[in-house]
């Protein structure tokens, strides 16, 4: 049975110290007996380049081995291992965001144009759409970043303007902006694939929320059904599904995956529409819905260290972090319940934090005792922390 190479159990790399370990002795046999093959010595130099390039090779075969094997293969052979049972890495994508522009009347500012954050030239965010004011006063721009990935920008900080238009004042952000996504890293792309294979079954609720969960754009989802004979609880008319989604997608896109996707016989509903194509060319009109935005607001209790705090600047983004994994990126999760405690701990992670009393409330607050531990998200709702929403009070230690 070999110890190294292809083996009952897989594939065994032969380590570096072993290869040169042989060549040492292969070299006292078939060269000299007494041979200094040390390290210092010519001979254990000449080893150890030797060996090392062997060892690559060795790496080689390893990487060649794992190409097919989804828990071993990296990079390319990774995407071509989860490729063949339909999971495909996931692109980076953009941020978004809504920015205020404060206008004079009969002003036009072109799509293109660019809002940088204070203080940070290099974060530049680009409006899709462009915006014309009827009258003098503020008007709403979708805004997406430039680059792809998590970039971030708290509400409040985009306010320069790098495209000058005559009779456009300002530019503001009410709101945190939306972070894009760093392309999918490896361990993502495998857990990824596990949880699709493991829903695999189009018709079922698992089923389809593998699949819409799929669809580009798609932040977060949930499927609620109704299999009685009567509307249920959510208002769902009987033997019907709904689809909650939230994201940038094309409704399109979502009918789509929801058409592919959906039992024989059973009709989405929604408030929304966008329409698929069937086997035939036919166009198929799918219902879904967005979640409604559920405002939430945190206020904080602290003790800190004053010569070694952060600031609030650093707690208020912990907590944003902290939500957008609980939840999903970006996005605190379609009917997912929120509670304090997920934060806190990523508030006592923070430079000079020694200890935080946490209150959550749907009205604005401003003492966490006037808030409480958890909220409760309905099934249609998504809830939303700002790093405006949050309010913070330190006692130094």
């Amino acid at each position: 049975m070999p110890d190294y190479g292809i083996t009952p159990t897989g594939f065994v790399i032969k380590p570096l110290p072993v290869i040169e370990a042989e060549m040492a002795a292969a070299q006292r046999q078939d060269v000299a007996a007494n041979l200094n093959t040390s390290a210092g010595a010519l001979a254990g130099i000449w080893n150890g380049i030797i060996a090392a390039r062997l060892h690559e090779l060795w790496e080689l075969e390893q990487a060649a081995w794992n190409a097919d094997d989804p828990n071993g293969a990296e990079d390319a052979d990774l995407d071509q291992a989860s490729d063949l049972t339909g999971t495909r890495r996931r692109a980076a994508t953009k941020g978004r965001v809504d920015i205020t522009l404060n206008l004079d009347a009969g002003i036009t500012v072109p799509a293109g144009s660019i809002v940088s954050q204070s203080g940070n030239p290099d974060n530049r965010w680009v409006l899709l759409t462009a915006v014309t004011s009827t009258g003098s006063g503020n008007y709403s721009g979708g805004f997406e970043a430039e680059t792809v990935g998590a970039i971030a920008a708290n509400s409040g900080t985009l306010t320069v303007i790098d495209t000058p238009v005559s009779g456009w004042n300002s530019a503001t952000n009410s709101s945190d902006a939306t972070p894009g996504l760093a392309t999918e890293t490896d361990p993502e792309l495998r857990l990824r694939r596990v949880q699709e294979l493991a829903a695999v079954g189009g018709g079922t609720v698992d089923g389809m929320l593998g699949d819409i969960s799929k669809v580009d754009e798609v932040t977060a989802v949930v499927v609620l059904e109704n299999f009685t004979d009567a509307v249920d609880a959510n208002g769902l008319p009987p033997h019907s599904f709904e689809v909650v989604a939230a994201g940038y997608y094309d409704a399109d896109d979502i009918a789509q995956q929801i058409w592919d996707s959906k039992p024989a016989g059973v009709r989405p509903y929604g408030a929304l529409t966008g329409d698929a194509t069937d086997s035939q060319g036919n166009t198929q009109t799918m219902s879904y819905s967005q979640p409604t935005a559920r405002r939430v607001y945190a206020a904080l209790d602290l003790v800190v260290n004053s010569d070694e705090y952060a600031g609030d600047a650093a707690v208020k983004a912990a907590i944003v972090a902290a939500a957008e994994l609980v939840g999903g990126p970006a996005f605190l999760g379609v009917g997912a319940d929120i509670y304090a405690s997920q934060l806190v701990t990523a508030v006592l992670a923070v430079d000079g934090v020694i200890d935080a009393v946490m209150g959550l409330a749907f009205t604005s607050i401003s003492d966490p005792d006037s808030g409480t531990s958890s909220l409760a998200i309905g099934g249609r709702e998504q809830g939303t922390l700002d790093t405006g929403d949050i309010a913070i009070t330190g006692v130094p230690a």
